[in-house]
């Protein structure tokens, strides 16, 4: 991911907050949610989320909600987006942790339980 792509795409403050919004979300939002949690227009919404596909840090899915008109899209972050801090507590240690479990050769499945608790 080119890193001056991702840095211009989340120079502006509002592009920036739905970002976030995203990372903080347990699921994929709509474009609606997004407006209403960020008080902004669900029109100025959508320019921003496609200036944040264009940069490769979202993607979308529509889903059918039963009633006639247009699917609704939900949108993500991308896997292999920046995480920027928005990481839950502990996560990195977490990853350090289980980093170390698998370069064991042969990790034995009680070893790896140990390091996940630890």
């Amino acid at each position: 991911m080119d890193r001056l792509v991702v840095l211009k795409a989340l120079a502006d403050d509002s592009r920036y907050a739905i970002f976030a919004e995203l990372g903080r979300a347990e699921r994929a939002l709509s474009t609606v949610e997004l407006a209403q949690r960020l008080d902004l227009h669900p029109n100025t919404v959508r320019l921003h989320l496609e200036r944040l596909r264009e940069a490769g840090l979202v993607h979308s899915s529509t889903e059918a909600h039963g009633a006639p008109g247009r699917p609704q899209h939900l949108w993500a972050l991308t896997p292999d987006a920046p995480a920027l801090g928005l990481e839950p507590d502990g996560f990195r240690v977490l990853a350090h942790l289980l980093a170390d479990a698998l370069a064991v050769v042969a990790p034995d499945p009680d070893a790896l339980v140990a390091v996940g608790r630890r």
